[in-house]
C-alpha cells in the first residue's frame, strides 16, 4: 500500500508538472451542485437553509469546465472528485479521482495531442519508461469488427475474421441461418479436452450458443463440422484466415453485434490461457468516430452514446432530424492494456444544435431550459470551439502498480456495498439532524 501511494503522489506531480508547462490553469469547480442526469444516480444533498431543495454531488465537473471556456479560460485542468451512486464492480468506486481538462479553439487532434504528451510524461516520470510510439488510432466500427469490443488489449493479435459470406455457401444451417459468422485462429494446439473446456467456458460465461471449430491439419481442415463444407468452402476459408497447420479455428455464428462481442472476450480469454499477454507492456490507443446515439428498444427512443453535450461531426449535422443513428461525432476515448482509462469529446458551442440533440432525444424544450439554461443562455453569448477529456487517475494507477482492482490504489476505499467498515459508514443520523433539514424517513419494510 506504502508503494501504491507513493506512485499516485508521484503520478498526480507529473500530470501537475506537465499540464503548468503546457500554460493549463488548475482550477476547481463546486461539490455541490444541480443535480443534472449524467448517465448514474446522483448522490444528493438536502439543503437547511433552502427547505425542499437538493445539491448532488458532482458525477463530472463536465458544464463547470465548458462555462469557463466561454468565460474566456482557455486552458483549464484539475484533480477533479466524482461520485456515483451506481453498482460496483472491481474497477468502480463510488467516489473517483479523474484528471479532467478542457480546452478552447482546438480540434479533436490538438486534445489527443496533448495527452498522448502527458502520459508519455507520466510513465517516464513514474516508471521510467519510455512510450515512443504515436497512439494508434481506430475508428469504433473498426475496433468491434477487428476485436469485437470498443475497449481492444492491443499487446496482442488474434483478430477477429468475417467469414460470413464464405461460410454462407456451406451445407451448414446453424451458419447458414445467422446473421453473421466470425472466427478466430489460435496459432496452439489444443486437445480435445482443452476445445471442451472453452466450449464449455463460451456457453457458461460468454452466453454464446455454442463455439465451431476446426483444426488445420496436413490434410485440410477437420472436426465433426467439415463434412458440410466442401473442398471449394474450405479453400477460402483457409485463405481468408491464413490458418497454418496445426493451429485451430473457433467460430461464434449470431446476430452481428452479438457475434463480435462474445468472440471478442474469447479472444481476451485465449490471451490469458495462452500467455500472450506480456503485463510489463502498455499498449495505448484511441478509438474514435462514434455514433452520438443508440436506439434503446425498452424505451423506444434514442439516448446518448455519451454525453447530451458531444458535437456532431459537421458532414453528420444533416442527419440529426432524419436519421440519427448516422450522426457520428468527434467522440475519443482512450484505451490501455484493454481498459477504457479517459474519454472526451468536442463540445457543442452552438445553441441551436444543442437544442436540436435535446429535441432528438426527447427533452422538450421547458425541460432543457430548467435542467440546462445556465449552459444555453451561456452558450448564446458566443462560445468558442472547444473540447476536453478526463480520465481516470484511479485507473491508469492501477495498471502501473499492476493490482487487479482500483482499490488497491485508494487509501481509504468502499467495498462492494459501497461501505467504509473502518468508519463504519453510512450511518444512521438522529432526529435532531433530519428535522434540521427538514427530512422525515419513511423506510417502509426495510425499516422493519
Amino acid at each position: 500500500m506504502q508503494r501504491n501511494l507513493q506512485t499516485r503522489h508521484d503520478a498526480r506531480q507529473a500530470a501537475r508538472e506537465y499540464m503548468t508547462k503546457n500554460n493549463f490553469l488548475e482550477i476547481e469547480t463546486p461539490v455541490l451542485v444541480r443535480a443534472t442526469p449524467e448517465g448514474a444516480r446522483d448522490y444528493i444533498v438536502p439543503s437547511r437553509t433552502n427547505p425542499g431543495k437538493f445539491y448532488a454531488l458532482p458525477q463530472s465537473p463536465q458544464i463547470y469546465k465548458q462555462i469557463l471556456m466561454v468565460s474566456g479560460c482557455d486552458r483549464y485542468f484539475q484533480f477533479a472528485r466524482c461520485l456515483r451512486d451506481e453498482d460496483l464492480r472491481q474497477d468502480r468506486q463510488p467516489e473517483h479521482t479523474q484528471i479532467d481538462l478542457e480546452m478552447s479553439f482546438v480540434k479533436a487532434d490538438d486534445v489527443l495531442e496533448v495527452v498522448e504528451g502527458l502520459h508519455k510524461h507520466m510513465w517516464k516520470k513514474v516508471l521510467n519508461v519510455d512510450i515512443k510510439y504515436k497512439f494508434p488510432r481506430l475508428s469504433y466500427a473498426e475496433s468491434m469488427e477487428k476485436y469485437g469490443t470498443d475497449k481492444p488489449d492491443l499487446r496482442f493479435g488474434l483478430e477477429l475474421i468475417d467469414v460470413t459470406s464464405i461460410t454462407k455457401k456451406s451445407d451448414f444451417q446453424v451458419f447458414n441461418k445467422s446473421e453473421m459468422v466470425k472466427c478466430i485462429n489460435p496459432p496452439d494446439k489444443f486437445s480435445r479436452n482443452e476445445i471442451d473446456d472453452l466450449i464449455d467456458f463460451s456457453t457458461k460465461n460468454l452466453g454464446s450458443k455454442g463455439l465451431a471449430w476446426m483444426r488445420v491439419t496436413e490434410k485440410g481442415l477437420e472436426s465433426n463440422i467439415v463434412k458440410f463444407f466442401n473442398k471449394d468452402v474450405q479453400k477460402k476459408l483457409l485463405e481468408k484466415t491464413k490458418a497454418k497447420k496445426g493451429s485451430i479455428l473457433f467460430f461464434i455464428a449470431d446476430k452481428g453485434k452479438t457475434a463480435n462481442e462474445i468472440l471478442g472476450k474469447l479472444r481476451v480469454e485465449l490471451g490469458h490461457r495462452l500467455k500472450l499477454i506480456d503485463k510489463k507492456d502498455f499498449k495505448f490507443c484511441w478509438i474514435v468516430d462514434f455514433p452520438v446515439f443508440a436506439w434503446n428498444e425498452e424505451d423506444n427512443k434514442w439516448t446518448p452514446e455519451h454525453h447530451i453535450f458531444t458535437a456532431p461531426k459537421k458532414e453528420h449535422l444533416k442527419y440529426l432530424d432524419s436519421d440519427p443513428g448516422k450522426v457520428h461525432a468527434d467522440l475519443y476515448d482512450l484505451v490501455l492494456n484493454g481498459s477504457e482509462i479517459g474519454g472526451g469529446s468536442i463540445r457543442i458551442h452552438d445553441e441551436e444544435i444543442q437544442n436540436n440533440v435535446f429535441e432528438t432525444l426527447g427533452i422538450s424544450k421547458e425541460e432543457a431550459n430548467n435542467k440546462f439554461g445556465f449552459l444555453l443562455s451561456a452558450l448564446k453569448y458566443g462560445a468558442p470551439p472547444h473540447g476536453g477529456i478526463a480520465f481516470g487517475l484511479d485507473r491508469v494507477l492501477q495498471i502501473l502498480t499492476e493490482e487487479d482492482s482500483i482499490r488497491e490504489v485508494i487509501a481509504f476505499p468502499k467495498n462492494k456495498n459501497a461501505s467504509d467498515l473502518m468508519m463504519d459508514s453510512p450511518s444512521p443520523v438522529n432526529e435532531e439532524q433530519l428535522k434540521e433539514v427538514n427530512l422525515k424517513l419513511d423506510m417502509g419494510k426495510k425499516g422493519k
